[in-house]
C-alpha cells in the first residue's frame, strides 16, 4: 500500500516540475533559467526520496539516502544562485567567489553519492520500516556538523540579500520577495525539525515540505508576475543607463576606496579600471588633496570640465559615501568665450560710432 507520505512527495515532484515547465516558457527572461534548473533539481530529490522509502532496508536503500542527502545539497547552491540572479546580481553567480562558497556544498554532495557512511562524515546509521517508509537515521559526524551549520548560513546570507533589494526601494517586488522568504523558511524549519528527530527519526520532512514551498513560489510567479518582473531587470536597467551616461560619474566608498565608475569617467581621466583604486589616483589628476578640496570646473588636455560632488546615503540618511559627477562642458565655455568676444566687438563699434558722431556735430 502506498503511504500518504509517498503521495504528497509524487504531488510536490508535479508541482515542482509545473513550475520549471513555467519558467522555461519565459526562459528569456532574467532569473528564470536558473530559477526553471532549481526547481527541476528539486523535483529530483523528492523523486529519488519516494523511491528510497519504497525500498527495504539494506545496502541499496543506503546509497539511495546518499544520493538524496547529496541532491539537497545541490538544490542549496541553485537557491543561491537563483537569489543572486533574481536580484540582479547574475554576474556574480560566474565569479570565483561563488564557486569558493559551493565548494563546500559540492564536495559535500560528491561525498554523499560516493562514501554516504564515511566516518568523519556520518558516524553510524541505521534502517527502520515505518508507515511512510523505510527511512535511515543518520547520527553526523564533525565534518558534516559543519556543513549543516555552513547551510544555514547560505540561507541566512540569501535571505539578507533578498531583504537588501526590497529596503532599497523596490517595493514593486515585496509580494515576490515575501513569498520567496516563506518559501524558504518553510523548508528551513522543516529540516530544523529533521535535526530534533521530528516527527520520528528519518522521516523526509524536508522533502515533504518542498510543497509548502512550491505553493509559495507559485503564488509569486502566477499571482506576482515573477517571470515577468523581477529586480534583475531593473538593476540591469541601471546598469545599462549608468555605463551610457554622457555624464563620467564615479562612486567613492567611506573607505576612499572607488566602487564603480563608468566608461565616460574612465575615458576623462585617462584610467582602464577605477574600481578597487583608492580614491588619490583622481585626486592627483586633478591636484587637490581632498575631495571636498574638488573644484567645481578644471581644464584637461585643451577640454574643460564641470565637477559635482554629492553625498551618497543609506535608508537611514547616513552618509555612507560620495559620488563625483564629470561633464565635459568645453562647447559651452567655447560658446561664452566667442559670446564675449561678440560683445566685446560690439561694445567697440558702438563706441566708435558714438565717438564719430560726436566729431562730426
Amino acid at each position: 500500500m502506498i503511504s500518504l507520505t509517498v503521495v504528497t512527495l509524487g504531488i510536490n515532484v508535479v508541482l515542482l516540475l509545473g513550475l520549471a515547465t513555467a519558467a522555461w516558457r519565459r526562459r528569456t527572461e532574467p532569473s528564470t533559467r536558473i530559477f526553471g534548473i532549481f526547481q527541476v533539481a528539486a523535483a529530483i530529490w523528492a523523486g529519488v526520496t519516494m523511491i528510497g522509502l519504497s525500498l527495504p532496508p539494506g545496502p541499496v536503500r543506503l546509497r539511495v539516502w546518499g544520493i538524496t542527502t547529496g541532491i539537497s545539497l545541490l538544490v542549496v547552491v541553485l537557491w543561491l544562485a537563483f537569489i543572486l540572479s533574481y536580484i540582479g546580481r547574475e554576474r556574480w553567480v560566474a565569479s570565483w567567489w561563488f564557486g569558493i562558497v559551493a565548494v563546500p556544498l559540492v564536495s559535500g554532495a560528491v561525498l554523499y553519492f560516493l562514501a554516504p557512511t564515511w566516518p568523519p562524515f556520518i558516524s553510524q546509521t541505521s534502517q527502520s520500516v515505518i508507515t511512510a517508509g523505510t527511512v535511515v537515521n543518520a547520527s553526523i559526524g564533525p565534518i558534516a556538523g559543519m556543513l549543516g551549520v555552513y547551510i544555514y548560513l547560505v540561507f541566512f546570507i540569501g535571505i539578507v540579500l533578498i531583504g537588501k533589494t526590497v529596503l532599497g526601494g523596490d517595493t514593486l517586488f515585496v509580494g515576490q520577495a515575501v513569498a520567496f522568504v516563506l518559501g524558504t523558511l518553510v523548508t528551513v524549519v522543516a529540516s530544523a525539525l529533521v535535526i530534533g528527530g521530528i516527527p520520528v527519526d528519518g522521516y523526509p520532512l524536508t522533502q515533504v515540505a518542498l510543497g509548502g514551498q512550491s505553493l509559495l513560489l507559485g503564488y509569486a510567479v502566477f499571482r506576482q508576475q515573477f517571470l515577468q518582473l523581477v529586480p534583475g531587470v531593473v538593476r540591469i536597467g541601471e546598469r545599462a543607463v549608468f555605463d551610457d551616461l554622457d555624464e563620467g560619474v564615479v562612486v567613492i566608498a567611506g573607505t576612499g576606496t572607488i566602487i564603480r565608475a563608468n566608461p565616460q569617467a574612465r575615458a576623462y581621466f585617462e584610467i582602464g579600471e577605477l574600481a578597487g583604486k583608492p580614491a588619490t589616483v583622481l585626486l592627483d589628476r586633478l591636484g587637490v588633496d581632498a575631495l571636498s578640496a574638488l573644484p567645481t570646473r578644471f581644464d584637461r588636455q585643451g577640454r574643460s570640465y564641470q565637477a559635482k560632488l554629492s553625498a551618497v546615503t543609506n535608508w537611514r540618511d547616513e552618509s555612507v559615501g560620495r559620488t563625483v559627477v564629470v561633464r565635459d562642458v568645453t562647447p559651452l565655455v567655447r560658446r561664452q568665450q566667442r559670446l564675449e568676444v561678440l560683445n566685446r566687438i560690439l561694445r567697440h563699434n558702438v563706441r566708435n560710432s558714438g565717438s564719430t558722431g560726436s566729431s562730426r556735430t
